[in-house]
């Protein structure tokens, strides 16, 4: 036993002496073996190398003896300024017995952190082709080379010509065989990134690639065959067999690959940008697979056939966090470029597709021609639960809705006329659909719809109404008529639609149309008319209600063309009396609204217009106060901006108006008259008749001159009032009438009654509604006077004065007296 571990000691230190020797004699040998390695680069190089310094290490290759040159430059010797490789560190490897022999033949070269730029000029001439051609007999130090090993190296090759280009990172490739004659042998395999990589159009782009590959070069020919090719794509494991010629002005591909086992997801991760974002929501299940051949040249001119078939096979795809899915998904397809090999042959075609959404079952087909301008064939049937196309659609302001859905359409035609209205009358379209919804929940507010039915007929560009019907609350909604042009319209901008729809209802509350349906993001809250609209409706609404407002047996025709709906009389009866309508909306330039309309009011109830209409949003005069029987024809205008919102300086109206057996109860303002009348007459003001004509302009409604007989105390009345419920009104008072309210008639020493015939009293009621100032109408006394002395003949004054030898009227001034008493004018 003690032998044997002395014999193994033995060895050991036998072995490390060796060593110790070994790396004893390369350090002497270290300068020798650097100065050969250089001379020998150089020489076989066609390219000029650059290093900053080299070492000699036994660690990094170990057993291998390798030169380590830093900071490594060789430059391109197509293009100046340029380098065909950078790297900061190479490593050039040689076996023990080679170092011993002096026999100085690399065994492997790895490059790490840095670039490799290949490029193919217009003359077909490589700039990587750098490795001298050697003489017989002559040394040649890349012999015996056998591996290339690439750590953290970009890769770029460019040929312009051919609309080449690829963009990789090499994390940790590994190349084997042999790197030597005009015939090798070679294999790859190890990690890449394809930044970008481009054949004429771009195919890939940010895609993680791992490569396993056998490939034989012949030099001569500028023939790759590719013996071997597993690709792995992201989670595609793609297997790839062929040739690649690379001439001077094309190169020919013969490539054949397929694919088995390939997940929905997985394929569609392989495209860029929005398409592949789009589905990053669902995950699926189930099998892709596809065959394909690539054979052609490939230049800047041509393009190598393309065919693939593909197909799907039991395959899922689910929307994330939840749980229906589109199932059973069966489809086999094809797709060409065509004899051409171009856009303008290519054809996509699917013959069969089917897929189950929660319990409804789907199927159809898809033909796509001539990818420049293409042509589409779909046809497309199934029945689906709405809960599960909601679920799965995952509606962003509907929470639930049951019923069914039933299609059934087919679209043949070119897809680009199908954004133009003549274009479109070349397709064949039709189709029907029907839907019956029930309970539909919103998920903002507290809306529902209890019922939606309906039954659509496409055909061609129009779409029939045949039957629409709608439960809401206990509103009722009933649609039917036809919409011309209803696709272009909605497929492309600057379409007219032109529609003749019917409308009936026999109850509508508008607050249960006001649905919870959200704006979209970033978007202004405002509103305007479309312009490519031509629309007839025929109305018809038994019972009309919005908060204490409420209409009957309305009837009539709107038109709506563009910016403008116009109507000619609406009728409706209403506050117990009949409202006829005419108007036009203009939506002009600007945004702005312009509205024009006419108001005829026969026979209604003031007191059920001030309620219905929640007393016009003003609080001095309201339902409370007001009694009689109205009829009017009052024609207004006014603006709107597009958020809705009137401007009230542009806000007018003129109208006459005729109040019957009118009555004003418990108006406060009136009280202020009390001095003169009794009040309790003022708190039920009465009058039988009363017409007059009012304006409203600038914010102010103003009044002119009236006659006002009523229970109180007869009286004229003008003036106005704000928007903001100030007052500014004129009263002439007879003084008969005063004083028959304030005072017993008196008589005289003859037993005679005084009385005030032609003598008025002229008030002026000024301020806010609530804070009311009467005083004596100076003004209106002034403007009554010029007024009669207008009236009077020049003749007849000239008479006064002679007969009664005056020069001034005897008319009785204002004199305004210490205890606030007025004094009178005689007219």
């Amino acid at each position: 036993m003690k032998k044997s571990v002395k014999v193994l000691l033995y060895s050991l230190f036998g072995l490390i002496l060796l060593f110790i020797l070994l790396i004893g004699f390369v350090w002497l040998q270290q300068d020798s073996i650097k100065q050969y390695a250089i001379k020998q680069l150089n020489e076989q190089l066609s390219a000029p190398v650059s290093v900053s310094s080299i070492d000699i290490t036994f660690i990094e290759q170990f057993p291998r003896v390798s030169l380590l040159l830093n900071d490594v430059v060789i430059q391109d010797k197509l293009r100046s300024k340029r380098n065909l490789l950078q790297a900061k560190r190479i490593f050039i490897a040689f076996n023990l017995y080679d170092i011993l022999t002096r026999q100085y033949n690399i065994k492997l070269i790895e490059a790490d952190s840095g670039y490799c730029h290949l490029f193919i000029n217009e003359k077909g001439k490589a700039n990587y082709t750098i490795v001298k051609e050697t003489e017989a007999g002559s040394e040649d130090i890349f012999l015996s080379l056998k591996h290339i090993s690439l750590r953290n190296i970009n890769i770029i090759f460019e040929e312009p010509q051919a609309k080449q280009f690829y963009d990789i990172d090499a994390h940790d490739v590994l190349l084997s065989g042999n790197f030597s004659g005009k015939k090798e042998s070679l294999s790859a395999s190890g990690a890449l990134t394809v930044n970008r990589l481009k054949s004429g159009i771009q195919l890939i782009k940010n895609k993680p690639i791992d490569i396993d590959i056998a490939l034989d070069i012949d030099e001569s020919q500028s023939l790759y065959s590719l013996s071997k090719g597993n690709i792995r794509l992201g989670s595609l494991d793609l297997k790839c067999t062929g040739t690649v010629i690379n001439k001077a002005k094309a190169t020919e591909l013969n490539l054949s690959f397929h694919a088995a086992k390939l997940s929905i997801t997985d394929l569609l991760e392989l495209f860029p940008g929005s398409l592949a974002n789009s589905f990053k929501e669902y995950k699926s299940e189930g099998n892709i697979y596809f065959t394909g051949l690539i054979k052609g040249k490939v230049s800047a001119s041509t393009q190598p056939e393309i065919n693939l078939q593909f197909g799907v096979e039991n395959g899922t795809l689910t929307a994330r966090g939840q749980n229906i899915s589109l199932s059973h998904i069966q489809c086999k397809g094809e797709f060409s470029n065509g004899s051409k090999h171009n856009l303008q042959t290519s054809s996509l075609n699917l013959p069969s597709l089917t897929f189950q959404l929660g319990s409804g079952q789907m199927e159809g087909s898809l033909m796509v021609n001539d990818f420049s301008n293409p042509f589409i064939n779909l046809k497309l049937k199934g029945s689906s639960a709405l809960s599960d196309v909601i679920q799965f659609t995952q509606s962003q302001w509907i929470e639930k809705a049951d019923g069914t859905l039933q299609f059934d359409i087919a679209v043949k035609g070119n897809l680009n006329n199908l954004k133009s209205k003549q274009g479109f009358l070349g397709t064949e379209s039709q189709g029907h659909i029907v839907m019956d919804a029930t309970d539909i929940v919103f998920k903002k507010g507290n809306k529902s719809i209890e019922r939606i039915q309906t039954d659509f007929s496409l055909t061609g560009k129009d779409l029939s109404i045949n039957q629409f019907k709608a439960s809401i609350d206990k509103s009722d909604i009933v649609v039917s008529g036809t919409l011309e042009n209803i696709v272009p319209y909605l497929l492309s901008e600057n379409q007219q639609l032109t529609a003749d729809i019917t409308y009936k209802s026999d109850y509508i509350n508008l607050e249960h149309l006001i649905l919870p349906i959200p704006a979209a993001p970033n978007t202004k809250s405002t509103f305007a008319l479309p312009e490519h609209i031509s629309v007839k409706a025929n109305v018809s609404i038994a019972e009309l209600v919005l908060n204490h407002f409420q209409a009957y047996k309305i009837n009539g025709i709107v038109h709506w063309k563009g910016k403008t709906i116009e109507t000619q009389g609406i009728q409706a009866e209403t506050m117990k009396g009949k409202v006829t309508l005419r108007g036009k909306v203009e939506n002009t330039a600007d945004g702005k609204f312009h509205v024009v309309s006419s108001i005829d009011c026969k026979k209604t109830d003031l007191n059920e217009m001030f309620r219905q209409c929640n007393n016009f949003g003003q609080a001095a005069i309201t339902d409370k106060h007001i009694r009689g029987v109205l009829n009017a024809n009052i024609d207004m205008g006014g603006e709107w901006d597009s958020k809705m919102e009137c401007n009230l300086d542009k806000l007018y109206a003129s109208g006459d108006i005729h109040i019957i057996n009118g009555q004003l109860l418990n108006y406060e303002p009136l009280e202020a008259l009390s001095k003169y009348v009794n009040v309790e007459d003022l708190r039920d003001l009465k009058f039988a008749d009363l017409k007059n004509k009012i304006d409203i302009s600038k914010r102010t409604i103003r009044i002119p001159s009236m006659d006002v007989n009523n229970n109180a105390m007869n009286l004229t009345i003008s003036g106005t009032h704000t928007f903001d419920n100030f007052m500014d009104y004129h009263l002439r008072i007879k003084l008969s009438e005063l004083l028959s309210k304030k005072r017993r008639t008196k008589t005289n020493d003859f037993n005679e009654e005084e009385t005030a015939d032609g003598i008025f009293l002229y008030l002026s009621m000024k301020g806010p509604a609530d804070n009311l100032k009467f005083s004596y109408d100076k003004k209106g006394a002034r403007e009554q006077l010029k007024e009669n002395l207008k009236k009077e003949g020049e003749a007849a004054k000239n008479i006064w004065k002679k007969e009664l030898g005056i020069e001034k009227d005897e008319t009785i001034k204002e004199k305004q007296t210490d205890n606030d008493e007025l004094e009178f004018e005689q007219e």
